[in-house]
């Protein structure tokens, strides 16, 4: 979980399993988050980052007026080639945004 204070709105983020059936092996962690502006009232939860693989460790920061988050990529490792287990990026404009 980790806090993160713009305009007036908390955001609230973490990473967490979402079974994709009862039979499945392959478990999606993306990275959800929810927002408050007094720690008593909250939004829905929603999914802030989902890359379609599982993420996690996710962090934000602000970089020339963007929002930029680093998560790390929890793929396994059968590919040499492949940057899996491996630190990435996305950005969006606002905290709350659509991250690419």
């Amino acid at each position: 979980m980790y806090l993160r204070y713009t305009q007036g709105v908390y955001v609230i983020f973490w990473s967490s399993t979402v079974r994709i059936s009862k039979l499945s092996k392959n478990d999606n962690h993306p990275i959800w988050a929810l927002a408050t502006v007094n720690f008593v009232d909250y939004s829905v939860p929603f999914i802030l980052l989902d890359l379609g693989f599982s993420v996690i460790d996710a962090t934000m920061i602000y970089l020339n007026e963007r929002v930029i988050i680093v998560f790390k990529d929890e793929r396994d490792m059968t590919n040499y080639l492949t940057r899996h287990k491996g630190l990435q990026i996305a950005s969006a404009a606002v905290p709350l945004g659509s991250f690419k």
